[in-house]
């Protein structure tokens, strides 16, 4: 493998300089690196495979501008810190890392549990513009309906298997409009439902 330096490699002051020399000579004498975001990645499966494991973490602000420019500014700033480093190659882990393993935040939705409600609060069967996303949960003996965040520009789909990752509700409304909450009970399927339908 011919690994090189970052064209910016100047830039950076000494150890950073000397992390990104001691990595690459590692590199070019055959090592493997995956470098990791998620406490919960299993090294083990890592040194297995005959790779080193290195985690991965925003140290600063100072790329978060850069992050945002591709990631929703409601994103973790530790999430963005660290994007923004591999994005700026500023980081010599994330540079030189065969494979990156990381995790989404965020509430799992059964995707067949969400419903488009059109401005007038009457069901769709499909999403389209202007329509509202949510799903319906319980409170209490009713069923409710609670929004979730248009897929667009700044909350993009992500899904995980059967499920579709959302925020969850949050008094800042400039961060997201999910009106989900961590322990809600979301009706998977149902008949008839419409917000204060009596369960």
């Amino acid at each position: 493998m011919d690994a090189a330096l970052p064209r910016t490699f100047e830039e950076f002051d000494e150890a950073r300089r000397q992390a990104f020399v001691r990595v690459m000579d590692y590199k070019r004498t055959g090592g493997r690196l995956v470098g990791y975001l998620c406490s919960y990645t299993p090294l083990e499966v890592i040194d297995a495979a005959g790779a080193a494991a290195v985690g991965l973490c925003g140290t600063s602000p100072e790329t978060i501008p850069a992050a945002e420019a591709m990631l929703p500014a409601s994103l973790c700033p530790l999430v963005k810190s660290t994007y923004g480093f591999a994005l700026s190659d500023k980081c010599p882990f994330t540079y030189f890392s065969d494979l990156i393993v990381g995790e989404t935040t965020g509430l799992r939705v059964p995707i067949d549990a969400i419903h488009y409600l059109k401005e007038d609060g009457t069901e769709s069967e499909t999403q389209g513009e202007n329509y509202i996303p949510g799903v319906y949960v319980k409170y209490g003996n009713l069923a409710r309906f609670c929004k979730i965040d248009p897929v667009d520009n700044d909350h993009p789909l992500v899904t995980d298997g059967e499920y579709r990752i959302v925020m969850p509700s949050s008094s800042d409304k400039t961060k997201t409009v999910s009106e989900v909450r961590l322990y809600d009970e979301i009706i998977v399927s149902g008949q008839n439902l419409y917000d204060g339908k009596l369960l």
